[in-house]
């Protein structure tokens, strides 16, 4: 009893440390204003970075409800005055205005009805006039806009006759073809020809039923069925296209592509970024879900070389990624001061010129206001050490980088960019080092792999020497300690040997345990010192691939007592309720023989440890079967052990397993209780000490 009571408190001591370990909970984030530039440290957690872009102007009072806007090479702004019925023209900084809501064509005055959406070139301007159900296509004159075009409704034969057409956003190519979204049609992005025509559907976004619904539509009768909305595609609300004719789309509803690009067979090919989309990374769990409303380019011209702004208008925040899907940095809030929004409803970015920085024009629908921010040279120097990278120019990229980290020294995009280049020169022992840092590990899986191939082909000659001496020693190694009668006459080296016997032959290895008295105290707490030093090691050392876990940033102290605790427990909880149900066992008899169970983790730890080491994310899975075949393993010699210690039936075994795991959240239960209680009183004896001593004064 008086060991019971021992290791019953050593249990509640360790259990206390635990939790007095200092945890800190994220405040929920919410950057104050679009000076907040953020981006996700390797924790997931939001990173303060300098800003990206700063507020140059904010225009009100001449928009109601502005919706979209379109900024062309030689510097023109359209924008989509959706509420005044009108396409606003003016120039990047918004110093100057001109108006454009009615026009004559065929000899008729026509007006807009709630214009949503426009594009425009140099030497066309095309509106999506939605209250109309048309777009309207102008030439460029000068300064005057002549009405060449009206597209009415196009026919589609996979639409009925008479559907809805309410085109909202839109883009057109060097050869007039047009690239509609209209509200309501989920089929994809709608292709129009020069002349109209309905030519194809392109980019539909893949169906996405609810697993649950999936269920109940195998059950469901008739008329519940009826009742069910059917599934069908989300729809795009917003394209752009860029210079090589990939098409940019978002989506406010769909979690498969919430920003895509989309190549001539209407695939995505753009990259989806490593933590999700927006915000996905940091409030997950949370019910986040971005709300992309449009989506504006910085286009190179280059394939590959795109970096893309998306608009979350839920949040009010600007999303900037490369096109390999890394976030280079994130702003914006909902908010009523310069710079936030309440319902942006656009975006599009204006290039640098010799007179101006480049900028971002965002529209906001709720505030009736159109927003301009520049472009700090902090967000100029990712873009040229982008160039740099794309260019394959690694030398100066990496100096680029280096002194973008000079102004921001945790900036983790310029990290990741380094490191790829690292890649790229096959310096993969240095790559490795930087991504196991900085936790990418689809990069550090990458590195890796090639790394490991590339010590085969080294060193594969040695390796087969070394495998040949180390056999010749094992065999070597087991004559001689034949011939050595001290080690096979010594009885700990027997009771240790014999926990091999358990492992092969675990009921009569248990009953002979028992009732033949072949295990004892002493070797029992040597196999369970050698189980925890071997999950230590497996904590310390493990492969980042196979744990996930950077080696060494673990706290292996707590890991190890979150492992003892559970098993002191076990301990506890099988002695008291055993004894409750006649069981024939002892705590000695408990412990020694749970303490043998664990010995195939002390033989099969180190191999573990060695593979866990030496794979590849594609040969993970072989490293899972292995540790859940141990622990499987692990766990029947726990039952037998439980069985033959206390003569029980199969049945009985199994009851009284269930009966030991609610023990033991019965054990912890009482002990946090007991914390409780102590924090409570402490806290009652301070609160009285401070309040005597305040009236004392």
């Amino acid at each position: 009893m008086k060991k019971l009571f021992y290791t019953f408190c050593l249990c509640v001591i360790l259990l206390c440390g635990s939790f007095s370990f200092t945890t800190s909970a994220a405040a929920d984030y919410t950057p104050e204003g679009v000076y907040q530039t953020y981006i996700y440290d390797t924790d997931g957690k939001p990173l303060i970075t300098p800003a990206a872009f700063e507020v140059q102007k904010v225009a009100f009072g001449n928009f109601k409800e502005p919706s979209d806007c379109c900024v062309t090479d030689d510097g023109y702004l359209y924008i989509c005055d959706c509420g005044n019925d009108r396409i606003i023209i003016s120039d990047r900084n918004l110093d100057s205005f001109a108006y454009l809501s009615s026009f004559s064509f065929e000899n008729k005055e026509q007006k807009f009805t709630e214009p949503k959406g426009v594009w425009a070139d140099n030497d066309s301007l095309y509106v999506a006039d939605t209250g109309n159900s048309r777009i309207v296509m102008f030439r460029k004159e000068k300064e005057n806009y002549i009405c060449e075009r009206i597209f009415d409704r196009p026919t589609v034969s996979i639409l009925e006759a008479d559907y809805q057409y309410l085109p909202i956003r839109l883009s057109v190519d060097s050869t007039g073809k047009m690239y509609v979204i209209c509200k309501g049609i989920n089929q994809g992005v709608m292709v129009l020809d020069e002349n109209g025509e309905f030519m194809n559907f392109t980019g539909a976004p893949d169906v996405e039923p609810n697993f649950g619904e999936i269920l109940w539509r195998k059950i469901a009768t008739k008329e519940q069925l009826a009742s069910m909305e059917s599934y069908v595609p989300t729809e795009y609300n917003a394209v752009t296209m860029d210079k090589n004719g990939f098409l940019y789309v978002a989506s406010q509803t769909s979690d498969a592509v919430p920003v895509g690009k989309l190549n001539s067979d209407g695939d995505n090919i753009l990259a989806r970024p490593y933590d999700g989309y927006g915000d996905s990374v940091y409030l997950s769990g949370t019910g986040y879900k971005p709300y992309f409303t449009d989506v504006a380019l910085y286009d190179s011209g280059k394939i590959g070389e795109d970096i893309y702004f998306v608009l979350d208008s839920s949040q009010g925040k600007i999303y900037t990624y490369s096109e390999d899907g890394t976030l280079l940095y994130a702003f914006g809030a909902n908010g009523t001061q310069k710079g936030t929004f309440y319902s942006a409803s656009a975006i599009e970015f204006i290039p640098q010129t010799d007179q101006n920085a480049a900028q971002l024009i965002v529209t906001d629908s709720f505030k009736n206001s159109v927003t301009v921010l520049r472009e700090t040279d902090f967000s100029r120097k990712i873009r040229g050490a982008l160039s740099l990278y794309n260019d394959g120019d690694y030398e100066k990229a990496q100096l680029a980088f280096e002194e973008i980290k000079n102004i921001d020294s945790a900036y983790l995009p310029a990290d990741i960019t380094i490191a790829k280049m690292l890649l790229y020169k096959k310096d993969y022992g240095a790559a490795l080092k930087k991504l196991s840092v900085i936790r990418r590990y689809d990069l550090y899986n990458n590195a890796f792999a090639k790394y490991r191939d590339n010590l085969i082909r080294r060193f594969f000659p040695y390796f087969l020497g070394a495998l040949f001496a180390a056999v010749l020693i094992f065999i070597f190694c087991k004559i001689f300690l034949k011939k050595k009668s001290f080690a096979i006459e010594s009885k700990a080296f027997r009771d240790y040997k014999y926990a091999n016997h358990i492992m092969l032959h675990p009921f009569d290895g248990f009953w002979d345990l028992k009732h033949e008295k072949r295990g004892n105290v002493r070797t029992a707490t040597f196999i369970a010192v050698l189980f925890f030093l071997m999950y230590a090691l497996n904590v310390q050392f493990g492969g980042y691939i196979a744990t996930g876990k950077v080696p060494g940033e673990e706290n292996v102290l707590y890991r190890v007592a979150m492992l003892f605790l559970p098993l002191a427990f076990y301990i506890a909880a099988n002695w008291c309720f055993t004894t409750l149900m006649d069981g024939k066992g002892t705590v000695k008899d408990i412990y020694i023989a749970t303490c043998y169970a664990l010995k195939p983790y002390v033989i099969f730890a180190i191999p573990l440890l060695i593979f866990s080491n030496v794979i590849t994310a594609d040969e993970l899975a072989f490293y899972t079967f292995f540790k859940t075949l141990i622990i499987i393993w692990v766990v029947f010699l726990l039952y037998a052990s439980l069985m033959m210690t206390h003569d029980y039936s199969p049945s009985k075994t199994l009851w009284t397993a269930v009966l030991i795991l609610v023990g033991i959240c019965i054990i912890i239960f009482i002990i946090l209780l007991i914390i409780s209680i102590v924090q409570n009183v402490v806290q009652f004896v301070y609160n009285s000490y401070s309040e005597i001593s305040f009236h004392s004064y």
